[in-house]
């Protein structure tokens, strides 16, 4: 009797003991790398009113856990460095070593992202990876598959490291001089709704297929992470749409809904989301496919880019056929352009080719690219898988398609009235258009709102044979045509009379002088050219 006595004493104590321990979960852990250069939050739990005290690189802060039996406080910003301990105490004390601070990305998404460096996939290609990965402030974590803890990349560890944002991680690590971290919480097979945020569930109520449990994966594997400071997303998915078709369709607003929700929820702003778009499956195919619903995703993915704080990878070209691409190498080293540009002072371009609007005159459609410096093809032929929508709504492939300057002009024979232009619009499409950083162009499907007037109203200098496409003066890019041969001198001046931008060339009546207006404020400026004794100026708006 006294024995059991004794026994249940002893379980309740333990049980005390246990309720009151101050305990930290995952993210955190040794070898965690944290943020630099922002406030950094820390959180666990311990007895309800317990106080609990975090020290760590020279800061002391405290909390006191509620009746949740939570607590959570903030770090100060920090520059990057390390290693250092960090103290967290309450009745007991946890102890994380090797913690620096330095830059940390999430990688999500599905199975390009989620598949391992030593995934049996890949038949040992990265082998030489693996052997040669010593890194000792390169670390990553994951959601799952894994114990939560943080690893530091090296040929015992790297194995299990996300294959493509591994060569992302290391593209960083080896620019940057600081600790790199990577979240990886990515799982294959699955929807984008899957990774919808409660609010996110709520607002596609109705619109979601039955077999797909909305919002699973965002509440188990990034939730738990939810406000661990990150600076921002890399992330690839859209496959499982385009296999299975629901949602296809509308993938943009999917998509979008699961970053603007999930940087709401981080509550760190408008972190940057650059994404891979997807590939596809089967042998490649020339002619648009108005039906595909593979390219209604990339589509999609193109849409999202209205966002502030994104970017896209076109991966087309590195598809062997299977959605599971082995060039993970060049995966990685693509995702990691726009941080190296945007993020980190890196002058290089980051994208292809980017549709950005078109026109039409007479029987001939004009689409004009961003990004597209040195715009070529790659084997030296036409540029392919264009076509023309007409009045009727078919679609025709283009059977002239020429490149001038950032532009591309193009026709078809069967087509006297276009209306819409369409590119690489198919489950795989075989295209060959780049700009000489050698990044591919992306598919798009070009609507109506991006149409803009013929040119031939839009003569703003009258008679002159002067024009400015487009006028009002909008997107990233105005182009100047004229009617006359010679050297042409064109400044933009605001009306303060301070010239903000001026160009000098040489012009034919089939060239044109493209101005970059994607600095300038929105206003009024003045347009000025002259050609010899040719002397013009026009007031005209940057919408």
């Amino acid at each position: 009797m006294k024995q059991s006595i004794l026994i249940l004493l002893l379980m309740m104590l333990t049980a005390l003991v246990s309720s009151a321990t101050v305990a930290v979960k995952i993210p955190f852990s040794s070898h965690m790398v944290l943020q630099r250069n922002m406030k950094v939050n820390v959180w666990g739990t311990a007895a309800s009113g317990e106080t609990v005290t975090v020290k760590f690189n020279g800061q002391q802060k405290s909390a006191t856990a509620g009746a949740n039996k939570s607590w959570k406080l903030q770090l100060d910003p920090m520059v990057a460095g390390g290693p250092f301990t960090m103290t967290i105490s309450g009745t007991n004390t946890v102890t994380l070593s090797d913690v620096y601070v330095g830059e940390v990305w999430q990688c999500g998404g599905q199975s390009n992202m989620d598949l391992t460096l030593n995934n049996t996939a890949w038949s040992g290609a990265f082998n030489a990876d693996i052997a040669s990965a010593n890194y000792p402030k390169f670390r990553y974590m994951k959601t799952r598959n894994g114990s939560g803890s943080w690893e530091v990349m090296s040929p015992q560890t790297a194995g299990g490291c996300s294959a493509t944002g591994f060569f992302f991680g290391k593209d960083l690590y080896q620019n940057l001089d600081c600790a790199v971290g990577l979240m990886v919480t990515a799982v294959g097979g699955t929807m984008v709704e899957q990774w919808f945020d409660p609010v996110a569930v709520n607002d596609f109520k109705g619109k979601i297929d039955n077999s797909i449990a909305a919002g699973s994966m965002y509440n188990q594997f990034v939730a738990p992470v939810l406000s661990y400071g990150i600076k921002g997303t890399v992330w690839i998915q859209g496959e499982q749409n385009a296999s299975k078709t629901f949602g296809a369709s509308d993938y943009g607003d999917r998509f979008k809904a699961v970053i603007n929700g999930w940087r709401k929820a981080w509550g760190q702003g408008d972190f940057p989301f650059y994404y891979g778009q997807i590939t596809g499956t089967g042998s490649t195919q020339a002619a648009p496919f108005p039906k595909s619903p593979a390219a209604e995703v990339r589509e999609g993915q193109r849409e999202a880019l209205v966002l502030p704080a994104t970017s896209m990878s076109v991966m087309l070209d590195i598809s062997t056929g299977g959605w599971h691409y082995t060039n993970k190498k060049e995966a990685g080293r693509r995702l990691a352009l726009a941080p190296k540009a945007l993020l980190y002072g890196k002058k290089l371009e980051y994208m292809g080719p980017l549709f950005e609007s078109y026109s039409v005159s007479g029987s001939n459609v004009t689409v004009r690219f961003s990004h597209s410096d040195g715009l070529k093809t790659n084997d030296g032929k036409m540029p392919a898988g264009f076509a023309v929508v007409g009045s009727n709504g078919t679609w025709y492939a283009a059977d002239k398609a020429e490149i001038v300057g950032n532009a591309i002009v193009l026709s078809s024979t069967k087509v006297t009235k276009p209306v819409r232009v369409v590119y690489g619009w198919n489950e795989r499409p075989r295209l060959n258009l780049y700009n000489s950083d050698g990044l591919q162009a992306t598919p798009f499907l070009a609507d109506q709102a991006d149409l803009t007037t013929d040119l031939e109203d839009l003569d703003v200098f009258g008679n002159e044979g002067m024009v400015i496409f487009p006028n009002p003066m909008t997107g990233q890019l105005v182009e100047i045509r004229s009617a006359f041969t010679g050297d042409f001198q064109v400044s933009l001046s605001n009306m303060l009379g301070e010239v903000v931008m001026e160009r000098a060339e040489e012009m034919g009546t089939e060239s044109s002088i493209l101005l970059d207006i994607s600095s300038l404020p929105k206003g009024t400026y003045i347009l000025s050219f002259r050609s010899g004794q040719l002397s013009r100026s026009k007031m005209v708006l940057r919408q």
